[in-house]
């Protein structure tokens, strides 16, 4: 076998192997992601909002400032953040000072508004699909 063949079939299997993880990971996400809507509107029956998929742009003080796909329920009293990857998290609705919307968040420009919540422990930001619905949620609640 020439080394020319050799390194074909060698980087043919390479892409192979890599073709087959991304599928398993593309299925894994879905699946999670479905998991992870289900058990947010049967464990949210009251919620004002949601549940909405969205991304988690990070955050500061004791929050994870880690980006994360997550799924998004607004109660009477707390937002629930369920990240696909890692622990979620609430946030209490006394606890949110203020909201504003950025066009870039946690040094990331994002195509996206970003949902900046301002709260008693650090900020919050989530890109969500429609920001005026969850900035008038928010301020309703």
């Amino acid at each position: 076998m020439s080394l020319g063949l050799l390194a074909a079939v060698i980087g043919i299997g390479v892409a192979v192997l890599s073709l087959v993880s991304l599928v398993v990971f593309l299925v894994w996400v879905v699946r999670s992601s479905r998991r992870v809507a289900d058990e947010m509107r049967s464990s949210h029956s009251d919620a004002v909002l949601g549940p909405e998929r969205a991304t988690y742009r990070g955050g500061t003080g004791s929050f994870s400032r880690v980006s994360n796909s997550c799924w998004l329920v607004l109660t009477e009293d707390q937002l629930v953040v369920r990240t696909l990857i890692g622990k979620g998290f609430t946030v209490p609705v006394s606890t949110i000072k203020r909201t504003r919307v950025e066009k870039s968040y946690n040094g990331s420009r994002d195509l996206y508004p970003v949902l900046v919540l301002e709260t008693t422990r650090g900020e919050v930001g989530l890109t969500v699909a429609e920001v005026g619905a969850w900035e008038a949620a928010l301020a309703r609640a």
